[in-house]
């Protein structure tokens, strides 16, 4: 009996390998802007927070190869499926469907002490952050979780149906325009 190949979803990584999309870093320390605007004259440096997220590189791997420390590079949060409010089977079934379109299901991880449950990436909770400091937030462990291909591409896929959803009801003229 032939066996279908196995695709794996994920592999382990070393903290010196260069980062690439669908790496994933644990307890990301964000800042946060406040919902409420501050005035100018107030002390500003009390008005930002640190929040820890799970995230997810998605900015693409031949990108980050000519990024310098100040570009952005595009992140997003991810957390278990079973801590969010779509934990039940008509969701699931969205999910896995991609009906959902700013969330994406990603699969459990069996890999030893790196294990976790289906996890949901929020696709529309972005947070662009300079290049130089999540390489240094990723240097703090020493490996990670990189998700592999086709399933790294099919998470770029998801994100990009985020934007491309606008239909055009009359076209822009075909012709140069001008005389």
């Amino acid at each position: 009996m032939n066996l279908p190949p196995i695709y794996n979803w994920y592999t382990l990584v070393d903290t010196e390998e260069p980062l690439e999309q669908g790496d994933f870093i644990d307890n990301f320390p964000m800042p946060m802007v406040p919902v409420k605007p501050f005035s100018i004259n107030e002390n500003q440096s009390n008005q930002l927070l640190l929040e820890n997220y799970n995230v997810i590189i998605l900015s693409q791997s031949c990108d980050l190869n000519k990024y310098g420390d100040e570009d952005d590079v595009i992140l997003c949060p991810r957390q278990n499926f079973i801590e969010t409010n779509q934990n039940n089977k008509d969701d699931w079934k969205k999910l896995v469907s991609g009906r959902i379109i700013s969330l994406h299901l990603i699969n459990k991880s069996d890999i030893e002490n790196y294990s976790f449950d289906y996890q949901i990436v929020a696709l529309n909770h972005i947070f662009p952050i300079p290049f130089g400091y999540v390489k240094e937030i990723a240097k703090q462990s020493s490996q990670r979780i990189r998700m592999l291909p086709p399933y790294r591409e099919y998470l770029a896929q998801a994100f990009a149906r985020q934007f491309l959803r606008i239909g055009l009801p009359i076209d822009l003229p075909k012709e140069y325009p001008y005389k």
